[in-house]
């Protein structure tokens, strides 16, 4: 049995959306669902040569998905395989981010800020007379945000039998001491340390085998433990190749859609996940400009946006604690 990286993620708050509204909730199937058939369709388009070199700067590369060597989805969870290390942690950060992009717009520009989730649709609906009129109706997004686990370990490829509509099919599937490591990291870990927000976990051997660019802006050391580390990925926020005067401005496009969520929630006991969230992209975000040495110019003008939105108080967390 050939070991290979494992990465277990599931959908942060599926359960409680299911609850609360299940049409809206296997919606965020459908937006990561999007995310990954068009990666598959530029893939066609555009085959790169097997290559395990990593550039920050090779921004069609690093939004592929051509290093995932399985992606298994079942409900609200996702294992995905690789064999190639360094491009594998950027393609994974970008899918993430790409997910909750899809729908972040909604979250930044609410129609209602205390309820950034909900819009309205307009449909052409028949009247009592049988005339055609437009009509609004309410829907509801939920943000699609991933938590979970990355491990290194064996993985086996077997053919299972399963039950679909009552009949008979066979199905690949994976199994492994790496599917067992990823989910403890992404569930057991996350539960007995009772961490918040949007968050991926891997252990000091898989780091280990990264090359020191990836974990120089990708791989963040954590307060809960000193052998396990944390993915940034909003890093792939950020276009990788510009001028950072406006590179820096695409901190917004995350940022906002986050602060509104952890406004409008934060009353709630899962608002503290937006809060973590807000943290995370701030995180990844210094790092990101650190190492394009624009540290200072970064924490100014995020410090401005703490400033103008009355969050003055939070300056401290927010930019200057050291972990998430």
């Amino acid at each position: 049995m050939a070991k290979r990286i494992c990465a277990f993620i599931d959908l942060l708050g599926f359960s409680n959306h299911i609850k609360d509204n299940s049409e809206s909730a296997s919606h965020m199937l459908d937006n990561y669902q999007q995310i990954i058939f068009n990666k598959i369709a530029e893939k066609k388009f555009n085959s790169r040569m097997v290559t395990t070199a990593f550039s920050i700067n090779n921004t069609s590369e690093n939004s592929s998905v051509d290093s995932f060597k399985e992606f298994i989805p079942f409900s609200d969870s996702i294992f995905i395989t690789s064999d190639e290390f360094d491009i594998f942690i950027p393609q994974l950060s970008n899918f993430l981010f790409e997910s909750f992009d899809l729908s972040s717009s909604l979250f930044a520009n609410p129609k209602n800020k205390e309820e950034p989730t909900k819009y309205t649709i307009l449909k052409n609906i028949a009247d009592r007379e049988g005339k055609i009129v437009q009509s609004e109706f309410e829907q509801i997004a939920f943000p699609v945000l991933f938590r979970g686990g990355i491990a290194y370990d064996e993985v086996a490829d077997i053919n299972t039998n399963y039950i679909f509509k009552r009949e008979n099919q066979l199905m690949n599937s994976i199994t492994g001491m790496g599917i067992v490591k990823a989910v403890e990291l992404g569930e057991k870990f996350i539960k007995e340390k009772s961490i918040k927000g949007p968050r991926l976990f891997c252990h000091r051997d898989f780091i280990e085998k990264l090359h020191n660019d990836v974990k120089r802006w990708y791989i963040s050391p954590i307060e809960e433990s000193d052998v396990i580390f944390e993915l940034l990925w909003p890093i792939s926020q950020f276009p990788q190749n510009g001028d950072p005067d406006y590179e820096i401005m695409d901190f917004d496009g995350l940022f906002y859609p986050a602060l509104n969520l952890w406004r409008a929630y934060n009353h709630e006991a899962f608002g503290i996940h937006y809060y973590k969230f807000m943290k995370l992209i701030i995180k990844s975000t210094l790092r990101y400009f650190k190492e394009k040495r624009y540290e200072n110019e970064s924490v100014n003008y995020i410090i401005e946006i703490l400033i103008r939105e009355d969050l003055k108080i939070k300056i401290q967390d927010l930019i200057f604690s050291k972990y998430v």
